[in-house]
């Protein structure tokens, strides 16, 4: 009977670890697929633009800006309230800390609370976008919709190269989108990873407080002590979240513009224009680079969020620089 349980056992055991490495392979298969665009056939007949980027066309009918017969701003009643609400608030309490730092001459607190407000600001301003850059939108969608006609009609024998160019700004796009959320789930891991380490470690009667993933301060309340340090911890959690979906709106802007460039390389009266504004990108995403690295830096003086924060502006500001100035037109 013993041997009979253990075999039983082992048998099992061994099937569900197939069971499992086979749905690994099979989802790693699916999302190579995906990935390369194996189920779309656009070698022929007339390709829909908004069904070969169907994720980012997605992520735009989310956020309302994607309807071409709607000429009025997206309605308030939506996700990006929510967000919009989510950055003000954080917006609000970080900034608090950061006077609370200008009061107590507190230089670290200073420049990664200050730090913060500004990248929480340009949340806001990205949302703001939303409604009152919503003809800049359409235009990047029929510009698209007309590029893709003309290749596919006109210009087909410029179909081969057209596509090529499409598909892997594609690629490219999707392993930054990746990279992005990935900043933004090992910030949320790092956050618990410390509060763990914290219970673990911790002596009592001493002064050590429990960590929190951002410097949130408020005026004669204890954030450590219950309940203010659980609702603050996954505030700051949830913020995290929210700006990695928000900030991918500033991807599909570089995405878009990306696409729409390499169109205009095969419209002859667009030639130099598209060399141009390639060129022009980079000095301002150069500048931009700069400056967010120099204030980031700054703020990871007292916390490993800005750290992170960093190399994710850092690396990300390189791989679409490195895009633009190498990719074979």
């Amino acid at each position: 009977n013993r041997a009979y349980i253990f075999n039983k056992i082992v048998i099992d055991t061994t099937s569900h670890i197939q069971v499992t490495q086979y749905n690994t392979a099979t989802m790693f298969d699916k999302f190579k697929h995906f990935y390369n665009k194996d189920n779309l056939n656009y070698s022929t007949g007339y390709v829909d633009p908004f069904e070969f980027h169907q994720t980012f066309y997605q992520v735009l009918v989310n956020f309302k800006v994607a309807d071409l017969k709607n000429k009025n701003p997206p309605s308030y009643v939506n996700q990006n309230m929510f967000l919009f609400i989510n950055s003000l608030m954080a917006t609000i309490i970080i900034s608090i800390a950061c006077y609370h730092g200008l009061v107590t001459a507190d230089l670290p607190l200073i420049t990664e609370a200050g730090t913060y407000t500004i990248v929480l600001i340009y949340k806001m301003i990205i949302l703001n976008c939303t409604r009152k850059n919503l003809p800049q939108y359409h235009n990047f969608l029929r510009a698209m919709k007309k590029d893709f006609q003309y290749i596919c009609s006109v210009g087909e024998k410029y179909r081969a190269q057209y596509f090529e160019n499409q598909l892997k700004t594609w690629k490219i796009c999707i392993v930054i989108c990746i990279f992005n959320v990935g900043i933004g789930i090992l910030m949320n891991i790092f956050a618990f990873l410390s509060l763990f380490y914290f219970q673990v470690t911790h002596v009592e009667d001493t002064e050590q407080n429990r960590p929190l993933l951002f410097p949130f301060w408020l005026p004669n309340v204890d954030l450590s002590k219950s309940p203010f340090y659980e609702v603050f911890f996954m505030f700051g959690n949830v913020t995290v979240v929210l700006y990695t979906y928000n900030f991918t709106c500033e991807l599909w802007f570089i995405y878009f513009s990306t696409i729409i460039i390499n169109s205009m390389q095969f419209s002859s009266r667009c030639y130099l224009w598209s060399s141009d504004l390639v060129l022009i990108f980079n000095f301002v995403l150069y500048d931009v680079t700069l400056s967010l690295t120099f204030s980031t830096l700054i703020g990871t003086h007292k916390g490993y969020a800005g750290l992170l924060s960093f190399f994710k502006s850092f690396i990300l500001s390189k791989i679409i620089t490195f895009l633009f100035l190498n990719y074979d037109y």
